[in-house]
């Protein structure tokens, strides 16, 4: 099957068709192409895409470290992607060049007895997955509530059972992410994304290294609403410190130090109510104003209560 298929890619490179496989609707390459698709990039991508979880990625930290960690499993999916991209660029190339009528029919029928039916069916077929897609977008920009609510019904059940996972990785100070500055000394520096807050009330606090100004509002659903200010929070804290390995959306890990008092303590001090489902921060970035993409607002992010 692989030196037929090697033979046949030759023959493409000739601008020659070859001929099917005896009893066969395909020829070798065309049944490599497809081997290769169903039982190896799809395994691959399903494996890899499961370790861009940083659930998954720290609990199974010793196949995530065998592997080279998340950025080579990351570089992987990728890769698999682009094998993706190649293989429907280059399929619906071959099928355009042998006939879509009759290869349409092969993959249909298995066989090109029905050419004109084979090429219709596979048309509306496409034309309905068209439609679908338009359909499901129309509707999740216009019913945002209704997605919310199919979304926590679906997918938030799993999603809880990921963030229950124990974490088994485990850094010290040797691991967190460094720098070269200059020619002699090495300091720590955890990358960052982004721009500070340009508001004027985050520049003031900034100014006055946040000793006075700043506060931290704790509310909503809570028995007992709280504003700490910097001196709280170091007194809560009591020399804790962390050293995780942080996960940004936009794709880069780093590894850090970090010093302060931990959710899970700030929530047994204001007592959420049963009926607290997440957890929600908001930073002083305007959107609107610090990132020209967006249209305004303040960045948060949030946390399932579990």
């Amino acid at each position: 099957m692989v030196t037929q298929s090697l033979k046949d890619i030759v023959s493409y490179l000739a601008f020659v068709s070859p001929e099917a496989m005896p009893g066969m609707p395909f020829n070798a390459t065309q049944q490599m192409a497809y081997f290769s698709v169903l039982f190896i990039l799809a395994p691959l991508v399903m494996f890899t895409g499961l370790f861009q979880s940083p659930a998954i990625a720290n609990h199974f930290s010793t196949v995530t470290r065998a592997l080279g960690g998340r950025q080579v499993i990351r570089s992987i999916h990728f890769f698999c992607l682009s094998g993706y991209v190649f293989f429907i660029i280059s399929h619906v190339s071959m099928v355009l060049l042998h006939g879509w009528g009759y290869e349409t029919s092969k993959m249909i029928f298995g066989n090109t007895d029905n050419p004109m039916a084979g090429g219709i069916i596979f048309g509306l077929l496409l034309v309905l997955l068209l439609l679908i897609h338009i359909a499901a977008t129309k509707w999740t920009l216009k019913k945002g509530r209704q997605v919310e609510k199919l979304h926590n019904r679906v997918v938030r059940p799993w999603s809880n059972l990921l963030y229950k996972l124990p974490s088994r990785m485990h850094y010290d100070k040797t691991n967190i992410t460094k720098k070269d500055v200059g020619m002699a000394n090495v300091n720590p520096n955890h990358r960052a994304s982004g721009r500070p807050p340009a508001t004027d009330e985050y520049l003031a606090i900034h100014a006055n290294c946040y000793q006075d100004d700043y506060v931290l509002e704790i509310g909503g659903y809570v028995e007992k609403p709280m504003t700490l200010t910097i001196a709280d929070l170091r007194e809560l804290a009591n020399g804790y410190s962390h050293t995780p390995l942080h996960h940004c959306v936009q794709g880069f890990t780093s590894i850090g130090k970090w010093r302060g008092i931990p959710v899970s303590a700030l929530l047994d001090l204001v007592k959420p109510l049963p009926d607290a489902t997440d957890v929600v921060y908001t930073s002083f970035q305007s959107m609107g104003r610090d990132d020209p993409l967006y249209k305004g607002g303040l960045y948060y992010e949030s946390n399932p209560m579990v």
